[in-house]
């Protein structure tokens, strides 16, 4: 009866304690685990950024056909009006960046809307990836240029995007992952 109980005890320890392979395993699966939640977590934050994106465009869109219902022509861009020699793209990046003390879309911001917008993500002035403006005055394009992180395909007409998103896609632009609002004349700038 002595030596059943022991080997009971043996048992029993065996039982309560893990293997090493056993701790690999579950530490393993926690990791991979995590690793698909940060993947997740990630995406979330680049469609939260680009639905920002698209709401941004949009309210501009509105801002800049309330300026024009009230004066007759579109706003000018930060680095004047787009001519046939210059496209003359206004935004706050280096590249178009306007002249000290002058916003990148003249005379739009507080009366039609409360503040030009920038980017939610890419916020050093040197990265080619802002919103930009141009207009010569009878149409206009205002776009997120290089921007949208979680666009499916190489630009936004892509048939995996959302509907909204390809309804914003800029037909010149067909590898750039970008989106836009623009007027009939100025869709294809």
């Amino acid at each position: 009866m002595g030596l059943t109980r022991h080997s009971h005890r043996l048992k029993l320890k065996k039982r309560l304690a893990f293997t090493l392979i056993e701790i690999l395993v579950v530490v393993t699966i926690i990791a991979i685990l995590f690793a698909l939640a940060i993947t997740q977590y990630d995406m979330a934050q680049k469609k939260s950024r680009d639905s920002r994106r698209v709401a941004d465009l949009l309210s501009l869109k509105a801002a800049i056909e309330l300026y024009r219902h009230e004066n007759g022509v579109y706003p000018e861009p930060g680095r004047g009006y787009r001519t046939a020699a210059a496209a003359n793209w206004s935004g706050p990046c280096e590249m178009n960046r306007p002249l000290a003390g002058v916003p990148w879309i003249k005379g739009l911001a507080p009366t039609y809307i409360d503040a030009l917008p920038e980017d939610p993500y890419f916020h050093d002035p040197n990265v080619a990836k802002c919103y930009c403006y141009s207009s010569d005055g009878q149409d206009y394009s205002a776009i997120a240029w290089n921007s949208m992180e979680s666009l499916q395909g190489i630009d936004a007409s892509d048939p995996a995007n959302p509907l909204e998103i390809r309804q914003m896609d800029r037909p010149s632009a067909t590898d750039q992952m970008s989106v836009a609002v623009y007027s009939p004349g100025g869709k294809n700038w």
